[in-house]
């Protein structure tokens, strides 16, 4: 309650900074509040001036200048990275890193990358029992890709040949994403294709295919039929792309074998819908194929042609020409796996009821390579749905035939103009 009086409170004992003054011995503090500011001020100044000299090394050793890496290593010589800096330098002017690398080594003892320097510096000075020992010892500190490979190369090169294949295959045994490197210098060696696949590929699906891929880029087409065969048993969707090429390879080379065993386990898999294919009984010609097999292996290929527009669906292909079209095109085609001497049918039903008598258009048997058919059916040309048997033999020596649905326009005729459907098309093959 206020009676009117004045109050006056006591002054504290210890003095209190005043606005006017920033003097801090003023306030007066105890001995050991004075210790305490005095223990911050300095740890607060050393650790600022650490940070600035920390900032000048660090620019002193990215210089290209050796005199500034050597001022940086007097100022941080703990720092691993300044030594490998220095280690950069002398292998510029061509002296030895070894001192530098080693400083480095023992500063960072699990830098696998170190590690794999000096033991190429000692192999360079012909120390190849450092060398070995220090490339061991980095890939047993790092579990990389890198420390393994480096000892498959460096055994290739001394000829340690049941070294480099166990380093070869452990470089594999994690999927490198650019494994050719390894595989080229696996064929460098001087042993057999199938002791390559048992002694350096792992049994992994994922470098299955990387293998398979080297070896059709190299036109190694048997070694690449062995690595598909270990995977047709059970094919994944992730194998569409490489056996749709294998089946563009194989045939290429004329191995029909190898091209419809990758074809029949991509058709009996999960990876796309298709027929395979059979070299005796019956082959349906008219199944659903997916889009992505089209122009593939066993498939349908179309050949575009101006004026000529062709449509492949389940049960049936349709051709549309716009009397525009050339004197003379292939429209569309498909490889026929036979067997030399083997007799066989091919049956389809067609209707074109806009075509004249010499349609010029029909189904030609080819074999592999050649421009003369062995069979052709008669012009396709009638308005109502019409049965057509086509009977064939293969010639001696051919186990590749090409159905091809061609088109010649004949003397005397106009340019087609109107369409064309054909059905049930198959071929039938003696056993």
């Amino acid at each position: 309650m206020n009676t009117g009086q004045s109050v006056f409170l006591e002054r504290p004992a210890v003095p209190a900074f005043s606005a006017h003054s920033c003097n801090l011995m003023d306030a007066r503090p105890s001995p050991f509040v004075r210790s305490a500011w005095l223990a911050a001020a300095l740890l607060f100044g050393c650790g600022g001036l650490s940070l600035i000299r920390r900032g000048y090394a660090e620019r002193l050793a990215a210089s290209a200048d050796a005199n500034d890496v050597e001022h940086a290593l007097r100022l941080a010589p703990e720092n691993p990275a300044f030594w490998l800096r220095r280690a950069d330098l002398l292998d510029r002017e061509l002296k030895s890193p070894a001192d530098a690398l080693r400083h480095a080594a023992e500063l960072n003892p699990f830098d696998a990358d170190t590690w794999i320097r000096l033991g190429l510096d000692a192999e360079v000075r012909g120390d190849y029992a450092q060398a070995e020992a220090h490339l061991l010892h980095a890939a047993r500190v790092s579990r990389r890709y890198q420390p393994r490979w480096t000892l498959a190369n460096y055994y290739f090169r001394r000829g340690s040949a049941d070294e480099f294949w166990k380093w070869a295959r452990l470089s594999l045994d994690l999927d490198p994403e650019f494994a050719d490197a390894v595989f080229q210098l696996c064929w460098r060696m001087p042993v057999p294709a199938n002791e390559i696949l048992a002694r350096a590929i792992p049994p992994r699906r994922a470098v299955w295919r990387k293998y398979a891929r080297f070896l059709l880029s190299q036109n190694r087409i048997n070694p690449a039929g062995d690595v598909l065969k270990r995977m047709l048993p059970d094919v994944e969707p992730e194998d569409r792309d490489l056996l749709l090429e294998a089946s563009d390879r194989f045939l290429a080379a004329d191995s029909v074998d190898l091209a419809t065993a990758a074809w029949n386990g991509l058709c009996g898999g999960r990876a796309v819908t298709c027929s395979t294919v059979r070299d005796s009984g019956g082959m349906p010609l008219d199944a659903a194929e997916s889009v992505d097999v089209l122009a593939h292996g066993f498939a349908w290929h179309t050949v575009n042609s101006p004026g000529i527009w062709s449509d492949l669906h389940s049960g049936a292909v349709s051709v549309e020409f716009s009397g525009k079209e050339p004197e003379s095109a292939e429209i569309l085609w498909r490889w026929i796996p036979v067997k030399s001497g083997q007799r066989g049918t091919l049956r389809f039903e067609y209707q074109s009821p806009d075509f004249a008598p010499a349609s010029g258009i029909n189904w030609q048997l080819l074999a592999a390579g050649s421009i003369a058919p062995l069979a052709s059916s008669p012009w396709l040309s009638n308005r109502l749905w019409t049965e057509v048997q086509l009977p064939f033999e293969v010639p001696a020596g051919v186990d590749l035939m090409r159905l091809r649905l061609n088109y010649a326009r004949q003397p005397g005729s106009v340019r087609l103009q109107g369409s064309l459907t054909v059905r049930a098309l198959r071929i039938e093959l003696a056993p």
